[in-house]
């Protein structure tokens, strides 16, 4: 799963795509509301319908779906409500669980038989499903576009589509010493590679650099780094770009991380300058 970006939680990786490609629970991670319909061909995702319920989404109760002490061998069925899949698609991976079921067929109408209990067991029947709440309900914050990451292992820059929004993710550990915002000789080379896509691409207009450090050191130090940075990538990206590109450069310290900072991994992917390209 990914690290949300912001206070609602709208991003999570589906790693089985090759590359990876991310989506977002606005739920939040309830294992009930982390759930989605992928449109993978589209590049959309149908997440669970939001309510105020102890879980954040229209589905089985949290008590319903708990075993009981009496029973513990019985496996009840859980349902969630996701946003209606456009009749055009006849087949998404569905996303639950933290797992990805691929290529299931999509079908009118309800599973049967329905019972009237909240959560069967298995083999018994299908919860019914409220239809006035599920006509009630907004899907507004519900579907979302997949984000793509293709990863050039030899250039060290990570391409990201989001929507109509490209961005190129450039490895800090290449680019510069630990604690240090003077570029290496190897970063040459990879913010050429760089210009050379955002030509590429036909931008014009401007391009933004924005510096990303760890939870290492002290939030004004990965402040101030993260800004050196981002002006020292942004020196040399603009003389290799043409006319009509402009750049525009900021830090965000360690406040968008990406990955969890808990590990060494992660904090060398949080550890980046971004440069987001106009849509």
């Amino acid at each position: 799963m990914g690290t949300p970006q912001d206070a609602l939680g709208d991003r999570a990786t589906f790693s089985a795509y090759g590359n990876g490609n991310t989506y977002v629970f606005p739920q939040g991670t309830n294992t009930l509301c982390a759930a989605a319909a992928v449109d993978a061909e589209q590049g959309l995702a149908y997440g669970a319908l939001a309510a105020s319920t102890p879980t954040g989404c229209l589905s089985t109760g949290i008590v319903d779906f708990a075993t009981t002490a009496e029973d513990p061998e019985r496996a009840p069925v859980a349902h969630v409500v996701l946003a209606e899949v456009p009749d055009d698609v006849d087949v998404v991976d569905v996303f639950v669980a933290s797992q990805l079921v691929q290529g299931v067929p999509v079908e009118d109408g309800p599973l049967e038989p329905t019972v009237e209990e909240a959560a069967p067991a298995v083999g018994t029947g299908w919860p019914s499903v409220d239809a006035a709440e599920v006509a009630e309900a907004d899907d507004s914050r519900s579907v979302f576009d997949l984000q793509s990451r293709v990863k050039d292992l030899s250039e060290d820059v990570t391409t990201t589509q989001d929507g109509e929004q490209q961005e190129l993710d450039l490895d800090a550990s290449v680019l510069f010493a630990t604690d240090e915002a003077r570029l290496t000789s190897r970063a040459r080379s990879v913010i050429a590679d760089a210009a050379e896509q955002i030509e590429a691409a036909g931008t014009s207009g401007t391009i933004t650099v924005t510096g990303h450090t760890d939870s290492n050191a002290s939030d004004s130090y990965n402040l101030d780094l993260s800004q050196r940075r981002a002006r020292a990538v942004g020196r040399a990206l603009e003389q290799r770009l043409p006319d009509g590109i402009t750049v525009r450069t900021e830090g965000k310290g360690e406040a968008e991380p990406i990955a969890d900072n808990g590990t060494a991994e992660g904090r060398a992917l949080n550890r980046r300058v971004t440069i987001t390209l106009p849509s």
